[in-house]
């Protein structure tokens, strides 16, 4: 595997439309996320939208499911979570 985009994004921003179809078009095929929940949930809802479906990877600071799978409508479903230590956290299906 190797890398084919990194795009930054701003913790403040709304419309995360032209980061998601730069990813979408780099032929990405996993997505590893280290950002706020907001700003996961923005990037997954535009993901989806337009129908880029990679394999989602986000640190732990996305690690809390109940909230995720609720804030984001269930848009997380196949992602991984990468988290510290031994925590039992499942993978949202």
């Amino acid at each position: 595997m190797s890398l084919v985009a990194e795009i930054p994004v701003e913790p403040t921003e709304k419309d995360l439309a032209s980061q998601i179809l730069r990813l979408k078009s780099s032929g990405a095929e996993a997505v590893l996320m280290y950002v706020n929940p907001t700003t996961a949930v923005i990037t997954l809802k535009t993901a989806a939208n337009v129908g880029f479906k990679p394999q989602w990877v986000s640190s732990n600071t996305l690690s809390d499911y109940p909230l995720m799978h609720k804030i984001s409508g269930g848009s997380g479903r196949g992602s991984s979570r990468a988290t510290s230590g031994r925590s039992r956290i499942p993978r949202i299906r």
